[in-house]
């Protein structure tokens, strides 16, 4: 279970921007869905509301693909759609509380092998004790 943690810890700082690449992907198909499929427009229209964001790059991926822009991209203030896309402020949102998660499961990783060393000793103790 430890090596599968820190392989999996490995494999994510490797991998970092296949991930990030994918998930622009994802993002970009799920904005091309936004007005046919309401679980998408509903998950984006809460996205864009609390990042402040549109779209996957900017309000032009929905206008690209011939939709109108929603009123979540919209800033209530100024009635403009917000320059930035959702994407970029996701992966800043998480890379930002990723060095607290990586922090988190490293602490988590060395109490799980201060575990093993101590049940090792306990064992050992108790078998050492009955052949006394």
């Amino acid at each position: 279970m430890v090596a599968a943690e820190i392989g999996v810890g490995i494999a994510a700082a490797v991998l970092k921007e296949d991930v990030k690449t994918s998930f622009v992907s994802v993002v970009r198909n799920s904005v091309s869905e936004y007005s046919k499929n309401p679980d998408i427009q509903n998950l984006f229209d809460k996205i864009q509301t609390e990042f402040k964001c549109c779209g996957s790059e900017s309000s032009i991926d929905y206008t690209s693909t011939g939709q109108s822009v929603p009123s979540s991209c919209t800033d209530s203030d100024t009635g403009l759609a917000y320059q930035e896309g959702c994407s970029n402020k996701i992966i800043a949102f998480f890379e930002k509380y990723l060095i607290a998660v990586v922090v988190a499961a490293f602490a988590f990783a060395i109490l799980q092998i201060l575990s093993i060393v101590f049940t090792v000793c306990i064992i050992r103790a108790i078998k050492s004790g009955d052949t006394e």
